[in-house]
């Protein structure tokens, strides 16, 4: 059984827009650590601050909802889809990917159907090609596990202050779209094979 496409909500992240909206200042302000340090770094911090404390609730969460994210995998694999769960860890880990859409035919990795759109996914050197009707958890996976190195590495925009001041909640949309995507479909997915 391939990852269920979801057809209905059936988990919601705790991350909302506001905390993302504060992982993201922090992360553009320079901070290039990563989310686990920054938690230590306010932990250390004997007088806390109002936004010190939405940031700390932000790290919390955030590393809750990747936590819910293996955890899916791990009864994935339990569930005898180790394959599926060995790209998406790779996916995890790797910070570069390369996905590519394609008009040709090929067989998907995951469900093993022959299929005339694939989605080539390049990690670590090798490639996987899936069925094109993965290409929204896949993409969406990897920007959940890798909005913080996004974020850091993302140039400044100082000859264009009109794209600075629209693009956050951007992201922001986009980042909260990528975790609901990728919870809702393994949840969905973990419900389908909890029902077999």
């Amino acid at each position: 059984m391939a990852l269920a496409a979801p057809a209905c909500p059936t988990h919601r992240s705790a991350l909302t827009t506001a905390h993302v909206g504060c992982l993201l200042a922090a992360f553009a302000q320079g901070h290039n650590d990563s989310a686990e340090a920054h938690r230590r770094a306010l932990e250390r911090l004997s007088e806390v601050t109002p936004a010190q404390t939405e940031l700390q609730e932000s790290l919390v969460l955030l590393a809750g909802a990747r936590a819910d994210i293996l955890a899916a995998l791990d009864v994935l694999e339990q569930h005898g889809h180790g394959g599926v769960v060995h790209l998406c860890r790779r996916i995890i880990a790797e910070p570069l990917c390369v996905f590519e859409g394609t008009q040709r035919w090929g067989v998907c990795a995951w469900s093993g159907r022959a299929v005339n759109r694939l989605l080539t996914v390049n990690v670590g050197g090798s490639e996987i090609a899936l069925d094109d009707k993965f290409s929204r958890f896949v993409m969406s996976l990897w920007s959940a596990s890798h909005f913080e190195l996004v974020e850091s590495s993302r140039p400044e925009y100082e000859d264009e202050p009109d794209l600075m001041q629209a693009e956050p909640a951007d992201l922001v949309a986009c980042y909260v779209a990528a975790f609901a995507e990728v919870q809702e479909c393994l949840a969905l997915t973990v419900c389908q094979l909890d029902a077999l």
